[in-house]
């Protein structure tokens, strides 16, 4: 059973989280056991929980691009999806990234926050490349 897991956590890792979320909702798992099984933070699958229930299949790849700069974004505007995951993380909410976001539909949102869910390194690693030069310039 070990090395079918270990075999589905390499071939299949989008399935493996699917069934990591799935016993999360079934009381199976903690969200702390599931992140740990994850390898990442309680904020990130945060975001994976959010979209998990309403999130169509693979709707984040039909409305999400990645440009030449390797910053994905929504597809037809300038929105990057790090600064939703950031919003979304201040406010745990979808209904204030439709206040903040007015011109998105709910549904790039949530594909936006389900790329984020399964890019949590890329993300945050873009998150915190902006926060870094954010604090340069205040202290500057």
């Amino acid at each position: 059973f070990d090395a079918v897991l270990a075999s589905l956590r390499r071939e299949a890792p989008e399935v493996f989280e699917e069934i990591c979320l799935m016993a999360v909702g079934a009381g199976r798992l903690t969200q702390a056991e599931c992140a740990e099984i994850l390898a990442t933070d309680t904020r990130s699958l945060g975001i994976r929980m959010a979209c998990h229930d309403q999130a169509e299949p693979d709707s984040s790849s039909s409305l999400i691009e990645v440009g030449a700069n390797g910053i994905a974004k929504l597809k037809g505007t300038h929105v990057t999806v790090w600064e939703i995951a950031r919003e979304f993380r201040k406010h745990d909410s979808v209904k204030t990234l439709n206040e903040a976001y007015g011109g998105l539909t709910e549904k790039e949102l949530r594909a936006a926050l389900q790329y984020a869910g399964r890019n949590p390194d890329e993300i945050s690693g873009q998150i915190r490349d902006y926060e870094a030069r954010f604090s340069n310039v205040r202290t500057d």
